[in-house]
Formats: C-alpha cells, sequence, structure tokens
C-alpha cells in the first residue's frame, strides 16, 4: 500500500511542478457522471477485472518487448510502471479515517 501511495504522490508532485503543459507524467482520472447504485459498483469491477487486466497485460507486454536489459551500474536509469486503481467513495456517515480503517483491518493497532 505504501508503494502504491508514494508512486501517486510523486507522480502528483511532479505534475504541479512542471514547467509547461508538455511537461509531466501521465495521469488520468475516469469518473462516473452519476453516482453507482451497488449492483452498478459490482458489474464496474468485473469490467475492470477483466478489461483492467488485458489493458495491463498489453503494457506488460510492450515493456517486456521495447525496453533492453541494462548494463550493470549504468547511470540514469528509473523504475517505470502504471497502477490501475478502482476507488469507491462512500456514504459521508461510512466514510473512515485511514487509520481506523487500518486498525480494523488488524495492519496497525
Amino acid at each position: 500500500m505504501g508503494e502504491v501511495a508514494f508512486h501517486l504522490l510523486t507522480t502528483i508532485t511532479a505534475n504541479v511542478q512542471k514547467k509547461s503543459m508538455a511537461e509531466g507524467i501521465f495521469e488520468r482520472v475516469v469518473v462516473s457522471n452519476e453516482q453507482l447504485t451497488p449492483n452498478e459498483v459490482k458489474q464496474f469491477d468485473v469490467y475492470l477485472k477483466s478489461r483492467g487486466q488485458e489493458m495491463l497485460v498489453e503494457i506488460d507486454n510492450w515493456l517486456t518487448s521495447s525496453v533492453r536489459t541494462k548494463v550493470e551500474g549504468q547511470a540514469d536509469v528509473y523504475e517505470s510502471g502504471v497502477a490501475m486503481v478502482h476507488y469507491t467513495n462512500f456514504k459521508p456517515e461510512e466514510a473512515q479515517s485511514l487509520k481506523d480503517l487500518l486498525v480494523e483491518s488488524g495492519i496497525e493497532e
């Protein structure tokens, strides 16, 4: 979870600090114009698990075939990837703090 948050926040930071519109790192968000029912959220999740996985496999194949093996000790090399996250915002009365969620999940005391 920490790595996913780190990658998201460093991307956002880079995009906030960019000097021109042509710079920056790919960052896009798609949000429904309408709120979804619980059944629609489930349908969307099924759709994402299928199509999102297909897209990630395509990206992985591109990386595998397009990126050359580096020489050990080569300078100026970076880890790069894509994260896809399906999020659902709950009703305000159901919202929890991150700490409460971690405690409830048994991750933190």
